[in-house]
């Protein structure tokens, strides 16, 4: 299916919107769902088109999300995977526009689920959910003075060469990796450690209400944010090392971090995996009564979302996947994750 075709139908989902009709806005918990919640909320605003709710969710607690979604008449789910979701979403018979860039999957969904994935073009695309929103409300509304959250979500997620059209018109890099250099990325930076803190709703309020960047990262809740959860993540990070094992024959290191320090195992994964590429990282981070999952692979050579969607854990996409498991688990899971590597 063209990505334009997509498109045209989410159009008419939008079209068939009711003021009667009452709308929840699902979002990832990370830097590309938060942007992409951001530009879908000033988009519908400029459209006369009302969200009653939004919340954040991710994919190791798809169970909220349904829980959720089942109060309204109607819902946007965005940049959260739905291989884990499209079976309860079937059964609810609920019309839903749902925006993603995750792995798909083969089975049938609804005719009420509008479902725009650009790997349903290209599986091999890599385009993040913020910069899908963007493409397809700017089709619909005048939101080009919103285009650099669109690059800052886009950076957020890894977004590089199938983005070129729009990241080449803010800054230039010689290597993807470099894009955290520059003032765009910087701003994930900034702005998601700062959400750690303040919360993901109180950042998605500033993100809507800042008319440029530097407005943005000059955001007193968002430096006085960011500044706690450099201490956190410096503390984490220090858990990391202590922790992690090293296993040479299949380039893995492994890593839990199981004490209070929350929600920085994702960054501390990414910046690993950008510092040693050729390494695959997975480190577990002790939430609630289960591990979340972060894997990371920069080089690419593993198909992280698939290998944790087969054993039933997660998924996400070749480089970067999660998901979850219990705690009693962590011992076999980290040999079966060694044993699927050595194959």
């Amino acid at each position: 299916m063209k990505i334009n075709d997509m498109f045209a139908e989410g159009k008419k989902f939008l079209e068939n919107l009711k003021p009667s009709d009452s709308l929840i806005l699902v979002h990832h918990k990370d830097a590309d769902g938060s942007y992409s919640a951001a530009i879908i909320s000033i988009a519908m605003k400029r459209m006369g088109k009302k969200i009653d709710k939004i919340v954040t969710g991710t994919t190791e607690k798809s169970d909220e999300i349904v829980k959720a979604i089942k109060k309204y008449d109607k819902a946007i789910i965005v940049d959260i995977g739905i291989d884990l979701l499209f079976k309860e979403l079937n059964k609810m018979e609920k019309e839903i526009l749902y925006i993603d860039h995750h792995l798909t999957v083969d089975e049938k969904l609804s005719k009420k689920i509008v479902y725009i994935n650009p790997r349903l073009e290209d599986e091999k695309i890599y385009q993040p959910a913020t910069y899908v929103v963007y493409k397809f409300f700017s089709q619909l509304v005048g939101i080009s003075d919103k285009e650099w959250l669109a690059v800052i979500g886009t950076v957020g997620d890894y977004g590089y060469e199938d983005c070129r059209d729009l990241l080449d018109r803010y800054f230039k890099v010689a290597d993807k990796r470099d894009m955290w250099k520059t003032k765009y990325g910087k701003a994930v930076i900034v702005t998601v450690g700062a959400a750690t803190g303040i919360g993901f709703g109180s950042l998605l309020k500033i993100l809507i209400g800042s008319n440029n960047l530097e407005e943005l990262v000059g955001n007193k809740k968002i430096k006085s944010g960011y500044k706690r959860y450099e201490k956190l993540y410096e503390d984490a990070k220090k858990l990391f090392w202590k922790n992690v094992e090293k296993f040479d024959d299949v380039n893995l290191m492994f890593s839990v971090i199981s004490n209070d320090i929350k929600r920085v195992g994702s960054a501390i994964a990414t910046e690993t995996a950008t510092k040693y590429p050729d390494k695959i990282i997975f480190l577990l981070e002790k939430t609630d009564n289960f591990y979340k999952i972060h894997a990371r692979h920069q080089k690419g050579t593993i198909n992280l979302g698939k290998l944790l969607r087969e054993m039933g854990v997660g998924g996400g996409h070749g480089p970067a996947a999660g998901g979850k498991i219990a705690i009693k688990d962590l011992d076999s899971f980290k040999e079966r994750v060694i044993k699927e590597l050595r194959r």
